[in-house]
């Protein structure tokens, strides 16, 4: 009779707590809905680049010349495409790309709707200016 009580109990705080998880998650994704984040300059401590400028200025700053050599060697497709998981996703995650930063409503102006494609141009970009490509600033800035 103890061990079923037991039971019982454990399988009940086990429900309780997946109900719980589930309402937090639902309060987290309304609560975020209601943040603007495109009036931020950073999200959660990391800077928000305001334009494809200062995108290719901020990568720039975090790669040293051992590895914008290694990826001067790379083929355009082949950088991108190893890119694309790597720095492409953090770009995505920590420039609010899934979250409509002011990098976002800079890329929607261009009519970019979806955080790959932002984050491909980016790295596009990226990697022409590395080769010495005139990449047409001009055409990025608003």
């Amino acid at each position: 009779m103890k061990k079923l009580i037991l039971f019982i109990t454990i399988l009940y705080l086990m429900v309780t707590s997946l109900n719980i998880k589930k309402s937090y998650t639902q309060i987290k994704d309304t609560f975020e809905a209601w943040i603007d984040y495109s009036k931020q300059d950073s999200i959660n401590g990391i800077y928000i680049p305001i334009d494809m400028e200062d995108c290719l200025k901020q990568l720039d700053s975090f790669w040293n010349d051992s590895i914008k050599s290694e990826i001067k060697k790379m083929s355009l497709k082949d950088f991108t495409g190893q890119a694309h998981h790597g720095i492409g996703m953090w770009i995505r995650n920590n420039w609010g790309l899934w979250v409509s930063s002011r990098l976002t409503k800079y890329f929607n102006s261009f009519g970019f709707t979806q955080p790959d494609d932002m984050s491909g141009a980016i790295l596009e970009l990226y990697y022409r200016k590395l080769d010495g490509e005139d990449i047409h600033l001009e055409k990025w800035r608003k």
